[in-house]
């Protein structure tokens, strides 16, 4: 641009020193007005482009601000999904500057080109900031790879984490279905049942019966009501109130395990030894008179 200045000065002095008419000088002016013209127009391309130039190197500055907070979000030992998340938008936001910053060089160059000027050290700018471009587009192509790789990583992760879920779920519910079985069966091994009543009332249930007149009693054959029983535990009893003045066990269990204890005229049934009293039959039967 100096240089333009220079020569419009000399070619006006020149032109004055060797036309004195009014005519030439009048003809001289309206050149130089061109001149001025058309280096101010230039002047302000010029520094259009510039400004572009300004413009695009911020965008470049940003992309690589941001793209070095990313890579050191990615080294982070702790990965989470939502945090991926977070850099792939910031990828997404890096990825959009750098489109733009191709678009505004190639614009740049086309004005350039088509302006018809020379200006070396814009055009070497342009040169680099195209290769800073390629350079950072290829630098950021890496990091979305290592990001696609840690979100797949992840995936796996979260896939391999709801398995195991599912396979504690389905533990869980083993367990308790095995539990609930076991807590079954328990109820029903430690389940007793007995009954007392007179020698008519446990005739009339079924529970024993006469063959003859001086006949052992037939305890249990037979269908008999089993409603007319108590249902116990056990492990929980240990005394049988049976509320008369005479009574006599019918079915069989090992004589040392119970006595019968007479208290106020009553007797009451009182087991020692339970796992022995019911090991030979889990029903007792006593008749009361």
């Amino acid at each position: 641009m100096r240089y333009l200045y220079v020569v419009l000065a000399i070619y006006a002095v020149i032109s004055l020193a060797s036309c004195g008419g009014g005519v030439e000088s009048e003809r001289l002016r309206h050149e130089n007005d061109s001149l001025r013209a058309v280096n101010s127009r230039i002047e302000e391309e010029v520094n259009a482009y510039f400004d572009a130039v300004a413009v695009i190197s911020a965008g470049m500055e940003k992309v690589k601000s941001i793209g070095g907070y990313i890579s050191s979000r990615i080294e982070e030992e702790t990965d989470s999904l939502n945090r991926l998340k977070m850099i792939e938008e910031d990828m997404r936001l890096v990825e959009t500057i750098l489109d733009k910053n191709r678009q505004d060089i190639e614009s740049l160059k086309k004005r350039l080109a088509n302006s018809g000027l020379k200006i070396q050290n814009l055009e070497k700018t342009i040169d680099a900031m195209t290769s800073e471009v390629n350079s950072l587009s290829y630098s950021i192509d890496s990091l979305n790879t290592v990001i696609v790789r840690k979100d797949s990583m992840i995936a796996m992760q979260k896939s391999s984490i709801e398995t195991l879920q599912e396979d504690m779920t389905a533990l869980r519910s083993e367990k308790q279905a095995v539990d609930e079985a076991l807590a079954r069966r328990t109820d029903e091994f430690y389940t007793a049942w007995y009954v007392f009543g007179t020698s008519k009332e446990l005739k009339d249930q079924g529970i024993i019966a006469r063959s003859g007149a001086f006949s052992q009693k037939k305890v249990l054959e037979g269908d008999f009501n089993r409603d007319y029983f108590v249902k116990v535990d056990r492990r929980e009893i240990s005394h049988i109130p049976l509320y008369a003045k005479k009574a006599k066990v019918l079915t069989l269990h090992p004589a040392d395990s119970y006595i019968l204890e007479k208290q106020g005229g009553q007797y009451t049934l009182r087991i020692i030894d339970a796992d022995a009293f019911w090991s030979v039959s889990r029903y007792l039967v006593v008749m009361i008179n």
